[in-house]
């Protein structure tokens, strides 16, 4: 997860930066426009590097709709990975503040579905929650994720008198993961193989914990 507070001192120098800028331009996307965007530090996510894009369209001077869809093509969290792939889909509604509409308040669904193909050691036959054996093999896992976010964001253009805006964001959240071995019942990773790896506490699995979004999208209004 990419950790928020540098994030935050870079959100206020551009707020007044952008200011005056701001002035002179149209903020867009303006009421009834309909908006892309693309998201690109899924490509650096430290954990599930993904591709990620949407669409949306704004109501009025305070309400829009948009929803991000993102392919997760390479993922940390399991040892021994060996092939991982996945979706994200992150509906949201966004209420946009103040007479320059320059803020704005988003609250954001998010889910995303990760498979694994993997090889390494499986502990067998729990009994008790205690092995009977392990076993060197290849298996195959899947995590999934819901959560839900707060985000506050501040837009500008990226260009004077262009369609294109910049949109930065920062906020809280919490997310509830879940994994299982796809077809290994009554089987797990054992704590040893997950400690080696660079991967969550996969034995903690189901956890609900706390989520701190940040990104910028690149936003063109139409």
């Amino acid at each position: 997860m990419i950790k928020p507070l540098p994030f935050f001192p870079l959100l206020t120098l551009l707020m007044f930066s952008q200011l005056q800028a701001q002035k002179s331009v149209q903020l867009r996307p303006k009421p009834g426009d309909t908006f892309v965007r693309i998201n690109p530090l899924g490509l650096i996510d430290l954990f599930d590097h993904n591709l990620s894009a949407g669409a949306g369209y704004r109501f009025n001077d305070r309400w829009a709709i948009a929803a991000d869809a993102g392919w997760v093509f390479y993922s940390q969290y399991v040892p021994g990975v060996k092939q991982a792939s996945g979706f994200i889909l992150r509906p949201s509604i966004r209420r946009y503040l103040g007479s320059g509409n320059k803020w704005y308040l988003e609250g954001v669904f998010h889910y995303k579905q990760v498979k694994y193909q993997a090889e390494g050691w499986l502990e067998r036959s729990l009994v008790n929650d205690v092995p009977t054996y392990q076993e060197y093999t290849k298996y195959s896992a899947r995590r999934k994720t819901l959560g839900f976010y707060s985000n506050l964001g501040l837009i500008w253009p990226a260009f004077r008198n262009s369609s294109w805006w910049i949109e930065l964001y920062a906020g809280l959240g919490i997310h509830y993961q879940t994994f299982d071995l796809t077809d290994e019942p009554n089987s797990r990773i054992p704590d040893a193989e997950v400690d080696a790896g660079f991967s969550l506490e996969l034995s903690s699995l189901p956890k609900v914990h706390p989520a701190f979004p940040v990104g910028i999208r690149l936003v063109r209004a139409f």
